[in-house]
């Protein structure tokens, strides 16, 4: 498998334990390139903008002291800043309302901690499904691209090489007309010169 077709994926959870359980997870899946884990806000803006991943999985409480939770904050910036990027809330707050508000904030996918990690691997190789589907889309029309660019510097070129050569036929003939005449004016000229 390339590099280029895995999904590139980052953690972002403040939870060690959760973090090394859902690398664990990544590894075992030949289609997932973990590229990197960050357990704070700013680590994961950071890392986000250097390595641009396909997917990130993302708790929504990334400090349990804080009031307003900072894993939907994180989801609403990345949604606006990286509209293709996906997106998976997983979080132990799986309410009704929570899931509501993560998916009404752009996330792609919210699964619940506690029950949902065995349906991590097939949520992402859906995703990796649709990396494929793309790549396959933009080779297409790469593809398509080159040929019509072929096409069109095949038919200019053959058409300026008809133009030369009819041009060269026309002048040819032009030439070969104004010979002839020439000749026959001359023919005549000699002839009026021979004595009776």
């Amino acid at each position: 498998m390339k590099a280029t077709e895995k999904i590139k994926v980052i953690i972002i959870d403040d939870s060690r334990v959760i973090t090394e359980a859902l690398q664990r997870v990544l590894k075992r899946l030949e289609y997932i390139d973990n590229v990197g884990c960050a357990r704070n806000v700013p680590r994961a803006i950071a890392m986000i903008n250097q390595l641009k991943p396909d997917l990130i999985i993302l708790d929504i409480n990334l400090d349990e002291e804080l009031e307003n939770p900072e894993g939907i904050l994180l989801l609403t910036t990345l949604r606006k800043k990286y509209p293709k990027l996906k997106i998976v809330m997983m979080t132990h707050k799986s309410g009704p309302q929570h899931r509501t508000l993560c998916m009404a904030n752009g996330a792609n996918y919210f699964l619940d901690k506690t029950k949902d990690m065995k349906l991590l691997p097939e949520t992402l190789k859906q995703v990796y499904r649709e990396k494929l589907e793309m790549m396959q889309r933009k080779r297409k029309l790469k593809r398509r691209i080159l040929f019509r660019v072929l096409r069109y510097l095949f038919d200019t070129i053959l058409f300026k090489s008809i133009g030369r050569l009819i041009h060269a036929l026309v002048v040819g003939l032009k030439k070969a007309g104004q010979t002839g005449h020439t000749s026959r004016v001359t023919n005549r000229k000699v002839h009026h010169h021979h004595p009776m």
